[in-house]
């Protein structure tokens, strides 16, 4: 047999492919993992391949968040209760700070928040970034009086735009070419040049616009042009949808800065704690917040560390961080004991809660349940992905901190209807529920909360997820109920068994139909353990 038939000399050094993308080179490093995870090549050859990893992490790096637009989440006064990344870095607004900081007129919030919380019509913003650029943001309501969602409107303009105003206003086609010219941040000059006519004839145009839009202003004609854009998005079957979160935020101060709180549910009903995992959000959904008032839950919801703007300084450890500042939110709440309803990894939360605090928590709710990872057999049933990113946690860290990095700039990029397909891409049952416009709140929540510090507090839950705490397990005394969706594929049902066995007051309740998506398809029932679990407690409400 000849060499070429036989293939490369054993000696031969293995040569990557060109890398076209950075997408394509994530693409390879996971094919290789999961090439030594199957057995089908050593760490030898991984670690050949390794010299592609600067390059890569270095592309990721460039990659950014410089597409990201400015998002902006206001209570009705018009202070800031999150914002994203983009907003952080642009307008250097932090959770607390008041809008009037970066508006380019002086009062125009008032005005602006005035409108919107009267009517819950759009209404549009200018503002100035670090750089002196403008912006502009447009904004509504989705409840009438509720926050507000702010968004950064880009420069451009589509068919259905121009449909409308002409519709609306009566705008001739000349008209609309200069009014998308000012909409493009053009001067008078430059939009005769781009259309061949003369400076004086583009200004009687000018006013003409002005006049069928009944404003007194080229910046006021913009600011309606994109108001009724957004406006239009947001009536259409097929427009993008926006979703501001409708329970009540709050900062609640702690010893390391102030931390923002949902609080959504009955004043003074049963006080259920709620640790969010490292997906689904917290109480974007209408239903679930529905379904704790219907219950007569009271429920407290703090941001966890590294999520949307609650602090995680570098090196520090998130479990007793949570901890402590759970104790404080609860202290000035004057809420003694409750009931804790923990999302996946919040599982791992709501035990270093019972563990030093006892006395505090009355019992436990894990909804779904993330076991102590406990060996490596215990990813056996799991999709290839998950098991590629299992590995890369505990072995390779620096890699899957990059590989998180590649998925937020991914989504800020193309959108939040990536999230299901790049978190469940193997588990259809879960994606394709994710992916149901029921839950687009939902996937907007959980991005705002991912990508507020770069997805800090989520590269901490991959490691904690794969860590093996199995040892604590038996000094938990509070009763644990350990919901698990059967048709999950990411989480194995004998670990979450197992944990209930360990736990000596645990117990293990699988829920058909079900998968790790459980927060979604059945918050309703999870808020009803909770309920169940206050009264086995002696919990009473505190009306």
């Amino acid at each position: 047999m000849t060499a070429d038939a036989a293939g490369p000399a054993r000696n031969t050094p293995i040569q990557a492919p060109p890398i076209q993308s950075t997408e394509a080179a994530y693409r390879r490093l996971v094919d290789l993992i999961s090439d030594v995870l199957e057995g089908r090549g050593g760490l030898d050859r991984l670690s050949m391949m390794m010299g592609d990893v600067p390059a890569i992490f270095e592309a990721m790096g460039a990659a950014g968040f410089a597409d990201e637009g400015v998002m902006l989440v206001l209570d009705p006064a018009g202070r800031v209760l999150s914002r994203n990344a983009a907003a952080a870095r642009r307008l250097a607004l932090e959770v607390g700070d008041e809008l009037g900081a970066v508006v380019l007129t002086p009062g125009s919030h008032a005005a602006f928040l005035e409108t919107v919380r009267r009517t819950g019509e759009a209404g549009a913003l200018f503002v100035a970034d670090m750089r002196g650029r403008t912006l502009l943001l447009a904004g509504m309501a989705p409840e009438r009086g509720g926050d507000i969602l702010l968004v950064e409107c880009r420069r451009g303009h589509d068919t259905a735009l121009e449909a409308r105003l002409t519709a609306v206003f009566g705008l001739i086609p000349s008209e609309l070419r200069v009014l998308f010219g000012l909409m493009d941040g053009r001067d008078i000059e430059a939009i005769a040049a781009g259309t061949g006519r003369k400076p004086a004839t583009i200004r009687q145009l000018v006013k003409a616009v002005l006049a069928k839009m009944g404003v007194h202003s080229q910046t006021q004609a913009v600011a309606l042009a994109y108001s009724l854009m957004l406006t239009a998005e947001r009536l259409s079957d097929s427009g993008p949808r926006l979703h501001a979160p409708s329970a009540a935020s709050l900062l609640e101060p702690t010893a390391d800065g102030p931390v923002p709180v949902h609080r959504f549910g009955r004043p003074g009903g049963f006080p259920v704690l709620l640790l969010h995992g490292a997906l689904f959000g917290i109480a974007a959904q209408p239903d679930i917040r529905h379904a704790a008032r219907t219950l007569g839950l009271d429920v407290i919801a703090p941001v966890r560390p590294g999520y949307g703007a609650a602090p995680l300084a570098a090196g520090e450890d998130p479990l007793p961080l949570a901890v402590a500042r759970i104790d404080a939110i609860l202290d000035r709440q004057g809420i003694d004991r409750v009931v804790v309803v923990a999302h996946d990894i919040g599982t791992r939360f709501a035990i270093e809660c019972a563990l030093r605090r006892p006395d505090r928590v009355a019992g436990i709710v894990a909804a779904p349940a993330t076991p102590p990872m406990r060996g490596w057999d215990q990813t056996s049933d799991m999709p290839l992905r998950h098991r590629v990113n299992a590995w890369a946690s505990q072995k390779m860290p620096a890699l899957m901190d990059k590989i998180v990095g590649l998925g937020i700039t991914q989504v800020a990029r193309k959108g939040v209807e990536l999230i299901p397909g790049l978190v469940f891409s193997d588990c259809g049952f879960d994606r394709d529920l994710w992916a149901d416009q029921r839950f687009a709140p939902s996937l907007q929540e959980c991005f705002a909360l991912v990508s507020g510090q770069r997805g800090l507090g989520f590269r901490h839950d991959m490691r904690l997820t794969n860590e093996d705490w199995s040892d604590l397990a038996p000094r938990v005394t509070c009763e644990v109920l350990l919901l698990h969706g059967e048709r999950s594929q990411t989480v194995s049902r004998q670990a979450v068994v197992e944990l209930a066995d360990m736990l000596p007051a645990g117990r293990f309740q699988p829920v058909t139909d079900a998968g790790h998506t459980l927060p979604l398809s059945h918050g309703d029932m999870v808020f009803r353990q909770a309920l169940l679990l206050a009264g086995r407690a002696g919990l009473s409400e505190r009306l």
